[in-house]
């Protein structure tokens, strides 16, 4: 695989923001999303980056922002994109499994567990 210096770079934000997901605190979480936004827009085709920032964007919704209603519908805006870039991303499924898995959607048990096991 040939590296372009966008290719570097977006891979540079996507490994600087891995730093910070998944922490679940104001501060990690911005650091992310701001990261994550960077990189995406970037590469647009980098499904990783799109996976976390679904995640970071869940965090967002559920523990850092629950106010905020659009962190919802950006986690899974940007969960769907990175399984569309690459249907074969387990972080992809791992993402969407948190999501779908909340009080929001009424514990989908199901097909939060198939997520999971396709991850």
């Amino acid at each position: 695989m040939t590296f372009t210096c966008a290719r570097w770079c977006t891979s540079a934000l996507y490994l600087r923001a891995l730093v910070h997901v998944g922490l679940e605190n104001r501060q990690d979480n911005q650091a992310a999303v701001e990261l994550l936004e960077q990189a995406v827009a970037r590469d647009p085709k980098f499904a990783p980056a799109y996976a976390a920032l679904g995640r970071e964007y869940r965090t967002k919704a559920f523990i850092v922002d629950p106010k905020g209603k659009q962190w919802e519908e950006k986690a899974l805006a940007a969960v769907e994109n990175a399984l569309s870039l690459d249907s074969e991303l387990a972080e992809g499924y791992v993402a969407r499994g948190y999501l779908l898995w909340s009080l929001a959607n009424h514990y989908p048990h199901e097909k939060a567990v198939q997520d999971f096991q396709r991850a």
